[in-house]
């Protein structure tokens, strides 16, 4: 996915700013922050997938119960 890459891109500039001294804590802090939206967006989908996964298997215990 092209936001990881980015995500590791800005953690190597960020540990290559920390090597030199130069001020790396706003750009620490950016990458916690999509950190956490990364965290919190694949969650998301993966509760969706859960949902639909759950409604097909109620779907299809429902169809067997009307046929038999």
């Amino acid at each position: 996915m092209i936001l990881n890459e980015l995500m590791e891109d800005l953690k190597k500039l960020r540990n290559e700013m920390v090597a030199k001294n130069w001020p790396a804590q706003r750009l620490s802090d950016i990458l916690v922050i999509y950190e956490d939206k990364i965290i919190q967006h694949d969650l998301k989908e993966a509760k969706k997938e859960r949902d639909i996964l759950f409604q097909l298997a109620e779907k299809d215990l429902n169809a067997k119960k009307f046929d038999e």
